[in-house]
């Protein structure tokens, strides 16, 4: 996997950019097992998989982001635990860089 660029939202609503070399970084990032989202067509969420289970803090930004893109989220669903955003995946699979406008936005630039 090539480097790429992402944004760690954590569960305490800041965020920053980080840069992701393999999937263990990003099962680092949000503590466990590996869940993807697509959030908006050209952004993707990886979120924990088992964070509810875990019992892993409401991610309150991350949630009414989802909610506010309709991206599908059953009425009451929440999003828990440190999230990270990407790019879609190119055509062999692999993560690409978060889309530099969505990046700005979560970081507040």
């Amino acid at each position: 996997m090539k480097k790429v660029k992402a944004v760690l939202l954590r569960a305490d609503g800041t965020a920053s950019r980080i840069e992701i070399k393999s999937g263990e970084d990003i099962n680092k990032a949000v503590g466990g097992w590996l869940e993807v989202i697509n959030f908006q067509g050209n952004v993707f969420v990886y979120i924990n998989e088992e964070g509810k289970l875990l019992g892993l803090p409401l991610n309150n930004r991350a949630t009414g982001l989802a909610y506010s893109r309709n991206i599908g989220l059953i009425p009451g669903d929440v999003i828990v635990g440190n999230v990270v955003f990407v790019g879609p995946a190119d055509n062999d699979g692999n993560d690409t860089d978060v889309p530099e406008d969505f990046a700005r936005e979560l970081l507040g630039e």
